[in-house]
C-alpha cells in the first residue's frame, strides 16, 4: 500500500506583512522615478549644453533639426527608465521593447541621411573620429551620471548593461545630430551610429561579467 502524504499546510502572509511589502515597493518605486527625473534634469541640461556650444559649421536650428533630436532623446530616456526598473514589463515583453527602440532609432537615423558628397578619404576619417569622439564623451556622461544614481540597477537583470549602454548611445545620437553638420549616408551609419553599437555591446558585457562576478 503506498503511503500518502500528506499535503502541506497552505500558508497565507497576514495582513500587516502585505502592507509592510507594499510599502517598501511603493517607496522603492518612488526611488525609482526620483532617479530617473534627477537623470532627466542632467540629460536636458547637458543636451542643452551641447545645442549652446555648437559651432558656427552646424546646422541652422529648426524644427525638422531638433524633431528627431526630440525623438532620439526620448528613446533614449524610455530605455533608461526600463533600465532603472520604473515600469517593468514581463521579460519577453522588455526584449522586445529595447530591441524597437534600438531599432528604430537606427532607422530614424538612416532617414535622416542623405547621399555621400564626393570628399577624401582623409577628411571622412577626421571627421568621423570628431563625432565619434563627440559621441563618446556624452555617452560617457550619461553612464557615468545613470551609475550614480543607481548602480544597483545593473544587478537586476541580465540585459541591463545593454539597455544603459543604448540609452546613452541614443542619447549621444540626439547631441550629434544637433552638432554636426554631415548628414551623409556613410558618415552617419559608421560613425555615429558606431557609438550606439559600441556603448550597447561594452556595457553588455561589462554588466554580464560584473553579475559574474559577484555571484562567484
Amino acid at each position: 500500500m503506498v503511503d500518502q502524504q500528506e499535503p502541506l499546510p497552505e500558508i497565507t502572509p497576514s495582513s500587516a506583512l502585505r502592507e509592510e511589502v507594499g510599502r517598501d515597493l511603493a517607496q522603492l518605486a518612488r526611488l525609482r522615478k526620483r532617479r530617473l527625473a534627477l537623470l532627466t534634469v542632467f540629460l536636458g541640461l547637458l543636451l542643452a549644453g551641447v545645442a549652446a556650444t555648437r559651432k558656427p559649421t552646424a546646422p541652422a536650428m529648426s524644427w525638422s533639426l531638433l524633431a528627431p533630436a526630440i525623438i532620439f532623446g526620448l528613446s533614449g530616456v524610455a530605455l533608461l527608465a526600463l533600465a532603472f526598473g520604473v515600469r517593468l514589463p514581463s521579460r519577453g515583453r522588455l526584449g522586445i521593447s529595447c530591441l524597437v527602440l534600438v531599432a528604430g532609432g537606427l532607422l530614424l537615423l538612416l532617414s535622416t541621411a542623405t547621399p555621400d558628397a564626393s570628399s577624401s578619404r582623409a577628411h571622412f576619417h577626421e571627421v568621423g573620429m570628431h563625432c565619434a569622439l563627440h559621441g563618446s564623451k556624452v555617452s560617457l556622461c550619461v553612464v557615468t551620471a545613470t551609475l550614480i544614481l543607481g548602480f544597483g540597477v545593473l544587478r537586476q537583470f541580465a540585459p541591463t548593461g545593454a539597455m544603459i549602454g543604448c540609452g546613452a548611445g541614443l542619447i549621444a545620437l540626439a547631441a550629434l545630430h544637433m552638432s554636426c553638420s554631415d548628414t551623409g549616408v556613410s558618415h552617419l551609419m559608421i560613425w555615429h551610429g558606431s557609438v550606439l553599437i559600441a556603448f550597447g555591446v561594452a556595457l553588455g558585457l561589462g554588466g554580464t561579467v560584473l553579475n559574474r562576478w559577484l555571484d562567484d
